[in-house]
């Protein structure tokens, strides 16, 4: 259900050309932005092609595929490889790494031939997984014959070795100074670096463009609250995506050091606090339902804004 959240919510989205938002008689910052986005137009092909490549990247074969036939949107990839690739992730944030490691090399041998140090991670967590697992002498003799050999002559892979290896000196591994190696998280970061590596092996983008153009969102609009006095409505709330005229006492990063909200792409959200909104009526947030759509056309009219601002103080 969690996976097809962005589909279904994308569907809604991209099911129909992007309104404008209507122009406003009234006056002052909000009109004149409404004015500004109201000349921005966004595509369903340019959302549609946002989709795709998100569902790709993040390995969600079937969405993709039913999202391919309803919108005919090209993949742009096999989507067999999708299934294969998340298949070693799985395997991965299971700590089943031989299973991973074969299956990468099934996919393609150059990919751990040609990367010294991806291949030493996924011997390293192997290591970790065999130390959980309470195979001592089989941990030893792996360490030996697989990662001595590629530590040999290279500090960073010794050091790495050598905090997996402490692990053997206790018998409650949770009270291991390096007990972190243990974690989840530590076996997400392996799977991460691993699908990032099987990505490019195959020409795609390591990373969805769909939170980079957020974070673009987020600093262009903190760019331009530097540059300029005047205010101007900002998207504090991603999800909503609806641009409020935000009152401060002067320009402030505090939005921007908020994490990324991820709310219906596959993880909890975590949203800015919400700031101070100005009473003055909202033109902009009486044009409901143009979430994605709306935040991409915000992009496009920040970007603008950005550089009239260099030709006006170069």
């Amino acid at each position: 259900e969690v996976r097809l959240s962005v589909f279904r919510m994308a569907r809604r989205s991209a099911a129909t050309e992007a309104p404008a938002p209507a122009a406003s008689s009234a006056s002052g910052p909000e009109a004149e932005w409404a004015k500004r986005l109201s000349s921005v137009t966004v595509s369903k092909a340019t959302m549609d092609r946002l989709v795709m490549n998100w569902l790709v990247i993040e390995g969600y074969q079937e969405a993709a595929q039913r999202f391919m036939a309803e919108s005919g949107t090209d993949a742009g990839v096999d989507l067999d490889t999708v299934s294969d690739r998340m298949a070693i992730r799985n395997a991965v944030q299971c700590g089943e790494m031989q299973q991973a490691i074969e299956r990468t090399n099934a996919v393609d041998p150059a990919i751990l031939a040609r990367d010294q140090e991806l291949s030493f991670k996924l011997k390293q967590q192997q290591l970790v997984e065999l130390i959980r697992g309470g195979g001592v002498e089989e941990a030893l003799t792996f360490a030996q014959a697989e990662l001595s050999p590629l530590a040999e002559g290279q500090p960073a892979f010794l050091e790495e070795l050598e905090r997996s290896m402490l692990l053997l000196a206790y018998d409650d591994l949770s009270q291991a100074p390096t007990a972190e190696l243990l974690t989840q998280a530590a076996r997400q970061k392996t799977a991460s670096l691993l699908n990032a590596a099987i990505l490019g092996s195959q020409k795609q983008a390591q990373a969805p463009m769909l939170p980079m153009m957020l974070r673009m969102l987020q600093w262009a609009q903190v760019e331009l609250q530097q540059r300029q006095p005047l205010p101007f409505p900002q998207i504090e709330d991603l999800v909503e995506a609806v641009p409020r005229l935000r009152v401060t006492d002067g320009p402030t990063l505090a939005h921007a050091e908020q994490p990324l909200p991820t709310a219906g792409f596959g993880a909890a959200s975590n949203p800015p606090p919400p700031a101070r909104v100005s009473r003055t009526p909202n033109v902009l947030a009486s044009q409901p339902g143009l979430g994605p759509m709306a935040a991409m056309a915000h992009i496009v009219a920040l970007q603008d804004e950005l550089e009239s601002s260099e030709r006006d103080n170069p």
